[in-house]
C-alpha cells in the first residue's frame, strides 16, 4: 500500500503549520499534494493515524498550544501592509477609493501597536490571574452567588478558545485578543460589587471596636430628699 503523498516531501516539512499552509508559495509540499482543493482526505488520514500511534504526543502538544494560546493576547495581530488580493479587489470593484487604500498608513507600515501592547498584555494577563484566583477561592469556600457564576462561564469561555484556537489550529495574539477583554470586564464588575460591601463591613467592625473600648458614663440617679418635718406649736391653754 503506497504511503501518503507528503511523505515524499517530509524533508521540506517545516516545523509551523502557518508556514506549511502560506509561507513555502507554489514549490512548497502543501500545494505540490494539492493544495486546499485534493489533500483533505490525506490530511485526515495523517491526523488519524498520528493520533492512534502517537496520542501522547498529541495531548502534550495539545497542551502546550493550549497554554500558548492563553497568553497570546497581543493586540493588532495580522494588521499587515499586503492584504493578498485585496488591494486588487479595491482597484477592480471600487476605483474611487484606490487613492485613500494606496495612501493609508497600514499600506506603508505605518501602523504599531508596541506601545498600545505595553499596557493590553499586562493588564490582560494580571485580569486572567485575577479571575482563576476568585473562581478558585469560591469554589473552596462553596460560595456560589451570581459572580461566581459570571467568573466561572467567563473562565470556560477563555480556556474553550485557547483548546479551539491553539490546539486544534495556531496560536495566534488575534485569536487571544479579540477575548481577553471579558477577563478585565469581569474584574471591573467584581470591584464594583465587592469594594462597597468591603467598606460596608469595615465600617461595621469600626463601630464594634468602638463600642466594645469606650468607657461605660456613670448613670446619675436622681434621688428624692426626705420631706421636711413640720413642727407644730404647743395649744395655747
Amino acid at each position: 500500500m503506497p504511503g501518503p503523498e507528503l511523505c515524499k516531501y517530509r524533508a521540506q516539512l517545516p516545523h509551523h503549520a502557518n508556514d506549511f499552509l502560506w509561507h513555502q508559495g507554489a514549490e512548497g509540499p502543501f500545494a505540490q499534494i494539492g493544495g486546499f482543493y485534493d489533500v483533505a482526505e490525506e490530511m485526515r488520514e495523517i491526523a488519524l493515524q498520528s493520533l492512534w500511534q502517537y496520542p501522547g504526543l498529541h495531548l502534550t502538544t495539545a497542551l502546550r498550544s493550549t497554554f500558548d494560546q492563553l497568553i497570546a493576547i497581543g493586540a493588532g495581530w495580522g494588521i499587515v501592509h499586503d492584504v493578498w488580493d485585496a488591494y486588487a479587489h479595491i482597484e477592480d470593484l471600487t476605483p474611487e477609493a484606490v487613492p485613500a487604500a494606496h495612501a493609508a498608513r497600514q499600506r506603508h507600515k505605518q501602523l504599531s501597536f508596541d506601545a498600545i501592547n505595553l499596557l493590553h498584555r499586562p493588564v490582560a494577563w494580571l485580569s486572567m490571574a485575577m479571575l482563576a484566583l476568585f473562581v478558585l477561592a469560591a469554589w473552596r469556600r462553596r460560595a456560589l452567588t451570581p459572580l461566581t457564576e459570571l467568573g466561572a462561564t467567563i473562565g470556560a469561555a477563555l480556556l474553550a478558545n485557547a483548546f479551539v484556537c491553539g490546539a486544534l489550529s495556531n496560536a495566534h495574539d488575534r485569536y487571544g485578543a479579540r477575548m481577553a477583554w471579558i477577563a478585565t470586564l469581569f474584574v471591573a464588575v467584581a470591584v464594583a460589587q465587592i469594594l462597597p460591601a468591603f467598606r460596608l463591613s469595615r465600617s461595621i467592625a469600626r463601630t464594634r471596636g468602638m463600642l466594645r473600648t469606650t468607657e461605660p458614663l456613670p448613670v446619675r440617679v436622681a434621688v428624692p430628699s426626705e420631706a421636711p418635718v413640720v413642727r407644730q406649736p404647743p395649744p395655747l391653754d
